[in-house]
Formats: structure tokens, C-alpha cells, sequence
């Protein structure tokens, strides 16, 4: 429990004073989610895996939101430090209450005494939960409040904290997971087409080149060929479409590589 408590302040301290941005980026367009363009409210060049925040007044980069409990955007050089503090903090809210409950458990157990107690009368049916309830709130109202706000807290922010791990070893943000949805959704209602390279064995090659293997555009109802920096690419059915949208993910670059990488840019 100390650990996550410690782990919890000092994550914190550091995601609050640790400026997110960097005004460097080695980042490529992958002509779905980002393409080369203004930042209207900077009137500079946005880099991809760039997001403008309104609350920061700068453009940040790798922005996954603005988090109100650190006054600042999630990106790039605090990402490390606001899922230690996320989690740390949930399972320190969990053990927490989880002693609460236990300490509730042993007070039943031995009032009035241990041989007759409050635990034992219950199971034998000599009073209903409404009078447990009564005793529990008038005997030890502390420890039951505090048991069930942090049982509470903890199983909220869990599954939050799992869902930034899962993100973060996949080198992907929450504003990609968004966008992404979003093009699916113009997927459907054929607001976009998909385009992939008509070669398949150049898939490979233009990854290794940091190019993109499929684009975005607009919806035609031109189905010939798309020319994309001197590489032919076919525009794909809906179903193919969404299919690689389902399992698009540019910048990954496999869960130990993306680790040891939010790791140094912490």
C-alpha cells in the first residue's frame, strides 16, 4: 500500500511539473489519421501525431486528451508519468478499501464479544441486513464510507488505467482511437474511400521506408487507380475497408519496442 501511495504522489508531481510537448518530431504522415497541414489557431505547420489544445493554447505532440487533474495535456513526455499515476492510484484506492472491508469483517466478528457477535446473530437469522446496516452506520460509519468510496473509486479508475496501458503498449492515443472510429463510421455512410498499394509485396518495403501502405480520401465514384507519392493504390470494398481500419496501426512497433519507447520519452 505504501508503494502505491508513494508511486501515486510522485507520479503526480512529476506529470504536473513535465512540460508534454516537444517541439521536435521524427514522426511520419500515414495518410489516414494525419496529412501535412496548418495548425489554423498556431499558423504554423502541424506535425502528425500533433493535436492543438485549446486549454494549453500550443499544439501538442503524441496529445492523447487534457487531463483536469493535472492541469495539462497527456503527450509525448508525461504519458509514462500520468499512467503511473493512474494506476498506482487505482490500486492503492482498491487496497485501501479492500482493508476498510476486512477491518468492518473483524468489528462484526468480535462485537460484543467473540463467542456472540453481530456475524454470527446474521447468519443465524436473529436480526435481517436492516439492522446490520443500522449498527454499521452508527457503530463504524468511518470505515464503512471509507470502504465503499474507495471499492468505488478503484473499480473506475481500473478499467481507465487498463485502457491507457493497453494504448501505450500499442503506441496509440486516445485521439487516433477516436479518429479511427470516426472513419469507420464515414466508412459506412460512404463519406471515405480506402486505397491500398495494388502491389502487395511493396506492403513491406514502403514500411520499411516509413511510407503508408493505405490512404484516405474522399468518396468518388471513380474507381480507377489512385497515384500517392509514385505508388499505385486500389481503392478497397467497404468491407475491405473497414477490415483494415479494424486492424490499422501505423505506428506500432510491436509491444516491447512501443514500451521501451514511452519509456525514454519520459
Amino acid at each position: 500500500m505504501f508503494l502505491c501511495h508513494f508511486l501515486s504522489f510522485a507520479s503526480f508531481t512529476v506529470a504536473v511539473m513535465r512540460d508534454p510537448n516537444q517541439k521536435t518530431n521524427t514522426d511520419i504522415v500515414d495518410g489516414i489519421i494525419y496529412s501535412h497541414k496548418q495548425c489554423d489557431l498556431c499558423k504554423q505547420p502541424r506535425p502528425p501525431r500533433t493535436g492543438h489544445c485549446e486549454n494549453c493554447g500550443d499544439c501538442i505532440q503524441k496529445r492523447d486528451h487534457h487531463c483536469i487533474w493535472i492541469n495539462k495535456c497527456v503527450g509525448k513526455r508525461n504519458l509514462l508519468w500520468f499512467n503511473l499515476f493512474l494506476n498506482s492510484t487505482a490500486y492503492a484506492c482498491l487496497i485501501v478499501g479492500l482493508m476498510n472491508i476486512l477491518t468492518v469483517g473483524k468489528m462484526m466478528s468480535a462485537f460484543p464479544s467473540k463467542e456472540v457477535n453481530i456475524m454470527m446473530l446474521y447468519k443465524k437469522k436473529a436480526f435481517g441486513a436492516g439492522f446490520v446496516f443500522q449498527w454499521l452506520m452508527t457503530s463504524i460509519p468511518t470505515q464503512v464510507a471509507s470502504g465503499f468510496i474507495h471499492i468505488v473509486i478503484s473499480l473506475m479508475l481500473i478499467p481507465f488505467g487498463a485502457v491507457h496501458i493497453i494504448q501505450a503498449l500499442s503506441n496509440k492515443t486516445s485521439y487516433e482511437k477516436q479518429k479511427l472510429q470516426y472513419i469507420k463510421e464515414g466508412l459506412f455512410y460512404n463519406e471515405y474511400d480506402v486505397c491500398r498499394v495494388k502491389d502487395p509485396m511493396k506492403k513491406k518495403y514502403l514500411r520499411e521506408q516509413g511510407k503508408p501502405h493505405i490512404i484516405l480520401k474522399e468518396h468518388t465514384t471513380d474507381t480507377a487507380d489512385v497515384m500517392f507519392e509514385n505508388e499505385r493504390y486500389e481503392i478497397l470494398t467497404q468491407k475491405q475497408a473497414i477490415k483494415e481500419i479494424n486492424k490499422y496501426n501505423f505506428y506500432s512497433q510491436g509491444v516491447v519496442r512501443n514500451l521501451i519507447q514511452v519509456i525514454k520519452d519520459g
